[in-house]
């Protein structure tokens, strides 16, 4: 029996703060949704069909972070395919450099911990999704 394909376009968030340290946060095993428990990940998520992208961009990060989003670019673009239950997700990932208003990080029930890790020591960081580590090395060097 052939596997059912599902297509998502997720915005994601790389927010550095004054160190040159990324943000990153890690998925709780409370998320149904989850496909990377345990492992941490910049903050974004899935758009909504009838949504721009730069509005799924602020709603994502003010969801899992509670921080406000003042100014995002583009920096990156991959895709990956995961497993979930009966299904194939195949998932565009639009990367953006996101600076946030000032402010305490609150995170969702989706994640249950947040750390800022330097640009030196994030591919090497237990836990992270090794699809992200290009796009932070891609970065580092912006």
């Amino acid at each position: 029996m052939a596997r059912d394909i599902k297509l998502f376009v997720a915005v994601k968030a790389c927010i550095i703060n004054e160190e040159r340290e990324v943000l990153l946060i890690r998925e709780s095993s409370e998320y149904a949704d989850g496909t990377n428990t345990t492992k941490y990940d910049v903050p974004g998520g899935r758009i909504e069909k009838d949504e721009k992208l730069s509005d799924a961009l602020v709603r994502e990060v003010m969801k899992e972070t509670g921080l406000v989003v003042k100014t995002s670019e583009l920096i990156d673009v991959h895709d990956t395919f995961n497993e979930k239950g009966n299904e194939t997700w195949h998932i565009v990932r639009l990367f953006y450099s996101v600076v946030c208003e000032k402010g305490e990080i609150v995170l969702s029930k989706d994640h249950d911990q947040f750390v800022w890790v330097s640009f030196d020591d994030v591919e090497h960081y237990p836990g992270i999704i090794e699809n992200l580590i290009p796009t932070l090395k891609k970065y580092k060097h912006m």
